[in-house]
């Protein structure tokens, strides 16, 4: 299957997102977006995007989810602020989070047995995946089976949200009547999303924090001598 062919069968499919990403094809069907991403084309994936995968972990029983992983690869990503939970055996590790070992251990050895030989590389969307499970992980898929086994208990969250209080470049909160007000004024979550409209770069919401914030001490100062 070339690019071309993606895109032929991706053209007689109802999707509402199609783009080029790192010279690989990328579209969105429902709720599934699909990429083409070996080399000649030939191999395509698909996940669920962010906002499906929270939805998911929303919908498990009390909205948590647990990511599971060995320690083979405890060095690949940067530490996190809290430890991961860890034991010898799986077993033990489904005792801590308060799962079911029969039912962890069968749904590792599921796992491990789907992963397919390939060549791991983490910079790229490389050819490590699993086949005969469902969802299947299309990249960078490895064995669990390095002890101690770890697991990172997870649940949706808020990292801001869109709309919020107007304000103008005083810091100043824009009234119903579109008059700034005389001595109200906002920084930080509450008014950032009015400037994102849409998306966000890591790191963006403390920048416009720490940015409005100087703006609206500066100018709340100034409005308090008066």
């Amino acid at each position: 299957m070339t690019v071309d062919d993606a895109r032929s069968v991706a053209s007689a499919l109802p999707r509402s997102y199609e783009a080029v990403v790192r010279d690989r094809l990328r579209f969105r069907v429902g709720r599934i977006v699909y990429a083409a991403f070996s080399d000649d084309e030939t191999i395509m994936g698909f996940g669920f995007p962010k906002e499906e995968r929270e939805s998911l972990v929303a919908a498990q029983p009390d909205q948590i989810a647990y990511i599971i992983f060995d320690s083979s690869v405890v060095t690949s990503f940067m530490p996190t602020l809290f430890p991961p939970i860890g034991a010898p055996t799986i077993a033990e590790l489904a005792g801590k989070l308060e799962l079911d070992p029969i039912a962890l251990e069968k749904t590792v050895t599921d796992f491990n047995a789907a992963v397919q030989p390939g060549t791991f590389d983490h910079t790229i969307l490389d050819d490590c995946r699993t086949a005969g499970i469902t969802p299947a992980k299309t990249h960078w898929a490895r064995k669990i089976e390095h002890a101690p086994y770890l697991a990172y208990p997870v649940r949706p969250g808020i990292t801001f949200t869109y709309l919020g209080t107007r304000v103008n470049r005083q810091s100043r909160m824009v009234m119903k009547d579109g008059k700034p007000s005389a001595n109200m004024f906002a920084a930080g979550e509450i008014m950032a999303g009015n400037v994102l409209g849409k998306g966000y770069a890591a790191g963006i919401g403390m920048t416009i924090g720490s940015v409005f914030g100087r703006v609206a001490g500066r100018e709340a100062a100034r409005n308090a001598k008066n």
